[in-house]
């Protein structure tokens, strides 16, 4: 920039639609972690929830000397319900996705700076901002697959919320 405020080399179209991208992406995965925090602890509580009713009912079922097949179903299904709790581990996957969410959500804010300011600065500044939080962001989600589940519905419900709030917020930047 020469003292101008008009940058010495202004952005190529290709430049700002990487950083548009880079930004939707940011908030895209911004949103996935957070709501797939959500739902992995409320299906997490309501599994446990699931266990111990379903074992306090089959204690009834035998004290209360109901039929054999209301005891035997309710410690199936508490069985299963347990097992689940225990593979699903819903706590520790919602744990991580907070963990990303917070990560994705300080980037997220980067991305939204960058554009913000994208036809105020520098060609090569703007590159070498997109390359550094595209690396950020890829460190930050490379074992994301291996550790929380990726549920298609709720990515898609992410991608089109997050659509909607850059063209209707940002688009004429």
């Amino acid at each position: 920039m020469i003292g101008t405020g008009v940058p010495t080399m202004p952005p190529t179209d290709d430049t700002v639609r990487l950083i548009w991208e880079g930004a939707i992406g940011a908030d895209r995965m911004c949103r996935y972690y957070g709501y797939l925090s959500e739902r992995l602890t409320r299906l997490g509580e309501m599994v446990a929830i699931g266990t111990v009713s379903f074992s306090g009912g089959a204690v009834l079922a035998v004290l209360n000397h109901l039929p054999d097949w209301i005891s035997l179903a309710a410690l199936a299904i508490a069985a299963v319900a347990g097992v689940a709790l225990v593979i699903g581990r819903f706590q520790e996957k919602a744990a991580r996705s907070v963990d990303l969410y917070r990560q994705i959500a300080r980037l997220s804010a980067d991305w939204e700076d960058l554009w913000s300011g994208v036809y105020e600065r520098d060609e090569a500044e703007l590159r070498e901002a997109w390359r550094r939080l595209s690396r950020q962001q890829q460190a930050i989600l490379e074992r994301a697959p291996a550790e929380v589940p990726l549920w298609e519905g709720l990515a898609l419900r992410c991608q089109r919320e997050a659509d909607e709030y850059w063209t209707q917020r940002h688009a004429s930047a």
